[in-house]
């Protein structure tokens, strides 16, 4: 096997509680071929995705601390059911990267784990345009402008640039954005943000943020 293609590949575990959704899980990892299914019984292999379903959520955090177990350090991809904004928000406020409803297709569960696996945030299209979606009402026309961008990882001197306005007006909107969204952060706001299908994409990387179970950066 060539060295650079075997260390390029995915390592992800499957722990989702229906055996007809874990079998499914694990053959559409099969038909990948940089994606290798890890063993989820004490394997060492560092796990770099941990597809779980939705019962899981409450436990996480303490499984994917640091020195907890093999998963420490996983990036997580959730299984839902159904597109409810309650189920989504508690998703990724625990620290999930990523959600997919259980009746997403083969493909879309492949792009979700890969999308994960590189640092982004993933929301499947259905699920976004099932949800109920009232917080974009929220936001005014400028709001929303700004968090397209945040959403994006910018800082406030680059979205400043993008959209011609002063740093300072900047994070006034951004104060405000965090307002009407109830959330504590830039962070929390973005996150926020996905889950309720408010900016135009469903991957996001954030690499300047401190992401759920991510490292902190810094902001401008």
């Amino acid at each position: 096997m060539n060295l650079n293609a075997a260390t390029s590949r995915i390592h992800v575990a499957v722990q989702i509680r229906e055996p007809l959704l874990q079998a499914g899980a694990c053959a559409a990892l099969q038909q990948a071929g940089d994606l290798v299914q890890v063993d989820t019984g004490g394997t060492p292999q560092q796990v770099q995705v941990l597809v779980v379903d939705g019962a899981a959520i409450p436990t996480l955090p303490q499984h994917l601390a640091a020195g907890a177990h093999t998963y420490a350090g996983a990036r997580v991809l959730v299984v839902v059911a159904c597109a409810r904004n309650h189920a989504i928000e508690c998703a990724f406020s625990h620290g999930i990267h990523g959600v997919i409803l259980s009746t997403a297709s083969v493909e879309d569960f492949i792009a979700g784990v890969k999308s994960v696996a590189r640092g982004d945030f993933f929301l499947c299209r259905d699920l976004a345009r099932q949800a109920h979606l009232p917080g974009r009402n929220t936001l005014t026309t400028r709001e929303d402008d700004v968090m397209q961008l945040l959403a994006q990882g910018l800082c406030n001197k680059s979205i400043g640039r993008q959209l011609d306005i002063a740093t300072e007006t900047v994070k006034f909107h951004v104060k405000s954005i965090m307002v009407k969204l109830n959330a504590s952060s830039r962070t929390e706001a973005a996150s926020i943000a996905i889950s309720q299908g408010l900016t135009e994409h469903f991957a996001l990387s954030l690499p300047k943020w401190k992401t759920p179970a991510g490292h902190s950066g810094s902001h401008a």
